[in-house]
């Protein structure tokens, strides 16, 4: 894991979820790249811990190949535009 990659997670994020297991953890997803054997997307995430007053802290981060269930508080749109959930049609 390197800084670079915690950095590109959290200034542009593919989708932004809220933790399903505590309202003040927030995962943020990058799509790193395909998967050579399956083809599948390999993501990356960083959860933070929300302090309040737009300050939060880095829990810990990691590769995945989906993401969590959960409700999304920002998703990037088709054209690379991010789309706060709650403006969304």
């Amino acid at each position: 894991m390197t800084i670079e990659r915690i950095r590109n997670a959290l200034k542009d994020p593919l989708k932004v979820i809220e933790s399903k297991h505590s309202k003040r953890a927030c995962l943020f997803y990058s799509v790193e790249f395909k998967d050579e054997k399956t083809g599948e997307p390999l993501y990356f995430c960083a959860v933070v811990a929300v302090l309040g007053d737009g300050k939060g802290k880095l829990e810990t981060a990691y590769e995945t190949t989906y993401i969590k269930k959960g409700t999304v508080l920002f998703e990037k749109g088709e054209r690379g535009y991010g789309v706060p959930a709650k403006e969304k049609k």
